[in-house]
């Protein structure tokens, strides 16, 4: 049997590899029947790196000099304010590799009005997931023709942020329930 695998650098093998003197763990898959591919286990983490190569990165210094601009000469609110920091970074990041492509935009968006606010930037992006969430209760009771009319409007004034979408969206539904009932 054909045995497909990845040299230490990543290169597609066919034969026999490793050899035997290369000590690796291994996982097989098999593609088709009589073939298998042999992945070093450290090649399955190379499926994350398109994710990571476009993860955000916690600039210490950056975050230190507006911690320090911010609270010039409190240094417990400096040290504070870096931890919210690191919070709000890890919280995004924790957060990026579950989002879609509509998350993902709005997430893109709080951190280009919030570069180096990450305590911000996680609190803008919750906010857009609750906003998401709370659309469809919103919406809920309206006749479809109406309930699609407030949703093409709200989504056109405020297309890619789903907390203004949201808001836009209940208090246009509170307007027409205000008239028809």
């Amino acid at each position: 049997m054909k045995q497909l695998g990845f040299s230490p650098f990543g290169l597609l093998t066919i034969g026999n590899f490793p050899p035997k003197l290369h000590v690796e763990r291994h996982f097989k898959t098999t593609i088709r029947k009589g073939i298998q591919m042999k992945v070093p286990l450290w090649a399955c983490c190379l499926a994350a790196l398109p994710a990571a190569a476009i993860a955000a990165n916690f600039n210490e210094e950056e975050i230190k000099a507006h911690c320090a601009s911010e609270w010039a000469g409190d240094f417990s609110m400096q040290a504070y304010c870096i931890k919210e920091q690191r919070d709000g970074f890890d919280a995004v990041e924790a957060a990026r590799g579950a989002l879609d492509a509509d998350m993902s935009a709005a997430l893109t968006r709080c951190e280009s009005e919030w570069p180096v606010e990450w305590s911000m930037v996680a609190y803008c992006l919750n906010e857009q997931q609750n906003g998401r969430q709370a659309i469809p209760a919103h919406l809920n009771g309206l006749p479809a023709d109406v309930s699609a009319t407030v949703r093409n409007t709200c989504e056109g004034e405020w297309q890619g942020d789903f907390a203004m979408q949201a808001y836009c969206i209940k208090e246009q539904a509170t307007g027409w329930r205000s008239i028809n009932n």
